[in-house]
């Protein structure tokens, strides 16, 4: 009776051990598939970093070559006005130096 206590025991004990087996096998199956996504995702990643660089990059020149722009309007601005002034003296100058004219609508005296 104790040889066969024993025996049904043993028996167990193999059957434990198969389970165990089975469990350890899908256990490390799917380690394995969750360390290729986390490569996966860290390529990945890698690569929109990358981008992000780029972009970064491109945002920056971007902002430059935009505020060199606003930079180059206000000089053409400010020598539009610089110019309207010169003109409208000029102008005044020709007034006083030719006095009334006729389609003023002032006739010489």
């Amino acid at each position: 009776a104790k040889k066969r206590k024993l025996e049904d025991e043993c028996s167990e004990l193999k059957k434990d051990i198969d389970d165990l087996e089975l469990t350890l096998a899908k256990v490390e199956k799917e380690k394995h598939a969750t360390e290729n996504k986390v490569k996966n995702l860290t390529e990945e990643m890698a690569g929109l970093d990358e981008i992000i660089t780029k972009l970064t990059k491109e945002k920056k020149s971007l902002q430059e070559a935009h505020q060199q722009a606003l930079d180059d309007f206000q000089v053409e601005e400010d020598k539009v006005n610089s110019l309207s002034k010169a003109k409208m003296k000029l102008e005044q100058q020709v007034d006083d130096v030719s006095g009334p004219r006729p389609e003023d609508g002032v006739r010489p005296g």
